[in-house]
């Protein structure tokens, strides 16, 4: 299934006389950056996803369908984690970081060599990120994250 970022900025199934099958990793590698990535029980959870008392309340997102691979990797990012953070170094690292971990699986499987990520503040207020995969083809697939909008854009 092919999908597309639309004027919004959301992913919108592409459909030409039925849903256009994906040829590439595009789709999937879109997902694995914009989709909600299970938190670990380690991780702070931003204001509004922590319940009150017990930890079996809190808000940790992710994908119920996680539970059935059976390598255990999980669908998505953890950039949710980053929505109510400040401007700092470690915020940019930790956004990179849950980047790469996302799309870790596309060298994992073979279909990338290489995972180039380049981050950029825009205002000292959100931050940027150039991906780029070079793919066990010798292609290159370069995307840009606007993780604020929501969008993933492929340039």
């Amino acid at each position: 299934m092919k999908l597309m970022p639309n004027e919004d900025g959301l992913l919108d199934i592409v459909m030409d006389n039925g849903v256009v099958q994906e040829r590439t990793i595009l789709s999937a590698v879109m997902v694995s950056i914009l989709a909600n990535r299970r938190a670990s029980q380690h991780d702070p959870l931003p204001y509004g996803f922590k319940a009150d008392g017990t930890s079996l309340l809190d808000d940790r997102q992710g994908w119920v369908g996680d539970i059935f691979d059976e390598r255990g990797r999980l669908v998505g990012s953890k950039l949710w984690l980053l929505a109510h953070e400040i401007a700092t170094e470690e915020t940019r690292n930790r956004a990179i970081q849950y980047v790469r971990e996302a799309i870790q699986w596309t060298i994992d499987d073979g279909y990338v060599q290489n995972i180039e990520i380049q981050d950029e503040w825009h205002h000292r207020k959100r931050l940027n990120l150039a991906v780029e995969l070079k793919m066990s083809n010798g292609d290159k697939l370069s995307l840009r994250v606007d993780y604020e909008k929501g969008t993933v854009y492929e340039l």
